[in-house]
């Protein structure tokens, strides 16, 4: 993207206005819901661990939040040759199944 390039962001407070506008509920509503949504998935995708080391939220039809539960391994520093300890971690990504990325092409194609 060049620099003269404008992004287009959606933010969080004009998606729910926009939600509030298209069901007729209040932005309150819709911001209290979002909000309570935002945190469930947070708190499911933490439950990644060693005995279930990977999470799947089907959040819409072709759109899945994913969290992998990284464990801590015994690592050598490329720089000085020292072999560390790395910590466990929680790797999340969001992934668009296929179908669903052909949707959205087939959509600028007309």
């Amino acid at each position: 993207m060049s620099k003269t390039e404008k992004k287009n962001v959606i933010t969080k407070d004009m998606l729910i206005r926009q939600v509030a506008s298209d069901t007729y509920t209040s932005q309150a509503t819709v911001r209290s819901i979002y909000e309570g949504l935002e945190q469930r998935i947070f708190e499911n995708l933490m439950k990644a661990s060693e005995n279930n080391p990977k999470i799947t939220i089907k959040l819409f039809e072709g759109v899945n939040f994913e969290s992998k539960y990284v464990p801590s391994k015994k690592k050598k520093n490329n720089l000085t040759g020292e072999v560390i300890q790395t910590i466990s971690k929680i790797k999340p990504k969001v992934v668009f199944t296929r179908n669903y990325m052909e949707k959205l092409s087939e959509i600028i194609r007309f």
